[in-house]
């Protein structure tokens, strides 16, 4: 058990998850106006990806290991992000379309809210 205080615990998670979901949304973003032509815009896409990755690997990492901040809402949420991340690579590897990306990532935010209420996140979801 750490000697950390559990506030500063929790306020640890909401900055990981606060730098992951915003990463993600650039990535969405970007998306958006994609232009398949245009490598650099790829690219961007995967950098913000890698953040967000980074970010919630972390959060998954830090929560899973402290019996107090484990939380059935934390680990969905981070498979949701899962998933989202993987259909964005797929779909840039591929050259396919990203209609199912922007559909996960919906899917991930409304997985994502229940554990931003948990920790009393002040992030804004669009849903």
């Amino acid at each position: 058990m750490s000697d950390t205080p559990f506030n500063e615990k929790v306020q640890y998670l909401n900055q990981l998850v606060s730098r992951g979901f915003h990463a993600s949304e650039q990535a969405v973003e970007i998306i958006k106006d994609l232009d398949k032509h245009n490598p650099l815009q790829n690219s961007l896409v995967l950098h913000y990806l890698s953040i967000a990755n980074t970010a919630f690997n972390s959060f998954s990492v830090y929560s899973r290991s402290d019996d107090e901040l484990i939380r059935d809402e934390f680990i969905e949420a981070v498979a949701w992000f899962e998933i989202f991340h993987d259909e964005v690579v797929t779909n840039i590897a591929t050259n396919n379309s990203h209609q199912h990306s922007f559909i996960y990532f919906e899917d991930f935010k409304k997985k994502l809210y229940p554990a931003l209420q948990t920790l009393g996140s002040s992030i804004a979801l669009k849903l």
